[in-house]
């Protein structure tokens, strides 16, 4: 039983980390995007 308490930690370690590479992902697509806006 105890392997299953393992694999349960482990998905949610892979969604928080996943969670904080979206995050970053998304503010640098908004920077970009405010960067294409100031140029025109």
């Amino acid at each position: 039983m105890k392997y299953q308490y393992y694999i349960i930690a482990g998905i949610i370690v892979a969604l928080e980390i996943s969670k904080v590479f979206l995050i970053q992902f998304l503010k640098k697509q908004q920077e970009k995007k405010e960067e294409t806006e100031n140029l025109n």
